[in-house]
């Protein structure tokens, strides 16, 4: 900023509203980061979440197979 410039200052109301609007935003981000890393730190994990559709499949295939 060269000297010429003038500095606006935002009145106190608007500073305050600009102040919730980034602590909403980075509230709701740190979230997602959250729910993100605790998605990827499950990616190994042999729950049965992807694979209950896919056993049932297997065990029709098998008695299919058997007969």
């Amino acid at each position: 900023m060269n000297q010429t410039e003038e500095r606006t200052r935002h009145p106190e109301n608007d500073l305050r509203e600009f102040e919730g609007l980034i602590t909403q935003k980075l509230t709701g981000t740190r979230n997602e980061l959250k729910y993100i890393r605790e998605t990827l730190s499950k990616k190994n994990d042999s729950g049965t979440d992807n694979t209950s559709g896919n056993t049932k499949l297997l065990e029709d295939g098998a008695d299919t197979s058997e007969r």
